[in-house]
């Protein structure tokens, strides 16, 4: 799957709509869905290209239909602390929808230490919980941000510098390899197909898929980022 349409859940939040500018400048033509209780909040975004669909995960019928289409999606975790088990019946509704609308593979911004329960991490351990049960290929966000950030790390640093080498090595000019090192920053929507085949013949474990997604996926977000750094630095230097 060469582009992928990636859908962003609660995209009218502040998260969601960082999300989405991060989706829209990253290099590369994708289709981008953003799901909002509010559509006409993120009018900016529809004028840009962005999908914007109406859904509330309180109205469970019609999430399927608007989470239609999505390769990828991203499930912010709400805000809803009203009552007790509002949020988590909230995600478990929007994760049965994904898996009607055959989502391939959707990411949750968890919490620290979510396995363990208490008053703030319950509604995420529950939400981990149905995800397992679901069977949806999925990635949990920030339970181990230690490891998720060395694996960034690597890829946007190790990689880079490597790449650097190489150009530098094939004598080529300096201004030239940090261009390509910035280009390389990230780990390509590829490493979703090799990682599921590694997983699939026994050579990574599932927390190793899961690391690596993320990584993937925040080398990715933070791409543009680097560009902008390498093109400052090359105007700088003349």
């Amino acid at each position: 799957m060469s582009n992928p349409t990636v859908l962003v859940s609660g995209a009218g939040g502040q998260l969601g709509r960082r999300v989405l500018e991060l989706l829209v400048a990253a290099p590369g033509a994708r289709r981008i869905i953003a799901t909002t209780r509010r559509p006409e909040a993120l009018a900016a975004f529809a004028a840009r290209g962005v999908e914007v669909r109406r859904a509330d995960l309180d109205e469970p019928a019609g999430l399927a239909a608007a989470f239609a289409g999505a390769d990828r999606a991203l499930l912010i975790s709400t805000d809803a602390l009203d009552r007790p088990g509002r949020r988590l019946a909230q995600h478990r509704a929007a994760i049965a929808a994904f898996a009607s609308a055959g989502v391939a593979h959707v990411v949750y911004t968890s919490a620290l230490d979510a396995p363990s329960v208490g008053p703030i991490t319950a509604d995420h351990q529950g939400t981990e919980a149905e995800l397992a049960r679901s069977q949806l290929d999925h990635t949990i966000l920030v339970r181990e941000p230690l490891r998720v950030l060395a694996v960034v790390a690597i890829v946007v640093v190790g990689k880079s510098l490597t790449a650097y080498g190489v150009v530098r090595l094939l004598k080529q000019p300096a201004k030239t390899a940090r261009t390509v090192a910035a280009a390389l920053a990230q780990v390509g929507e590829f490493s979703f197909i090799l990682v599921g085949l590694c997983v699939g013949k026994g050579l990574l474990p599932k927390e190793g898929q899961d690391l690596l997604l993320a990584g993937s996926l925040l080398s990715i977000a933070l791409n543009p980022l680097v560009l902008r750094l390498a093109a400052g630095r090359a105007a700088a230097s003349g």
